[in-house]
């Protein structure tokens, strides 16, 4: 299975086979990118760590569950922000 070729649905579908267990139980096989990198890309937060720990720079984010905490967000970083 190629999930990049798939877009956000490939991707998506792949992690939940995966997470299944259907790709081990019918021996199929990833191809090009594997299942641990693109968790941690779709993973805002661990995307964001590993960017930090590898010294490359990235906006400042927060993991945002309610309008209340997005406010907050904005008060510390101000505008623009992108949701």
């Amino acid at each position: 299975i190629l999930p990049t070729l798939g877009g956000q649905t490939g991707l998506n579908m792949a992690m939940e086979l995966s997470a299944a267990g259907i790709l081990d139980e019918c021996n199929v096989e990833v191809l090009g990118t594997d299942l641990t990198a693109i968790k941690k890309a779709e993973d805002r937060e661990a995307f964001r760590d590993l960017m930090n720990e590898l010294g490359e720079p990235v906006p400042e984010s927060d993991i945002i569950h309610n309008l209340d905490e997005a406010y907050t967000l904005v008060e510390r970083i101000g505008y623009p922000v992108i949701v």
